[in-house]
């Protein structure tokens, strides 16, 4: 009984462990769409600022 008690937390905990992992991945490739967008913004603009002078 307590084994399985045992195996189901931690069954239970690897779980959310790995939804966490899932989030924070996704988190950080939205994050890096989104420096990467404003980067190219930034590029385009002082290309844009070049190119008109």
């Amino acid at each position: 009984m307590l084994y399985k008690l045992l195996l189901a937390s931690l069954g239970c905990n690897y779980y959310f462990q790995w939804q966490i992992r899932q989030c924070f991945l996704i988190y950080l490739l939205i994050s890096d769409l989104y420096f990467f967008g404003l980067f190219r913004i930034k590029v385009y603009q002082c290309l844009k600022f070049k190119t008109g002078n």
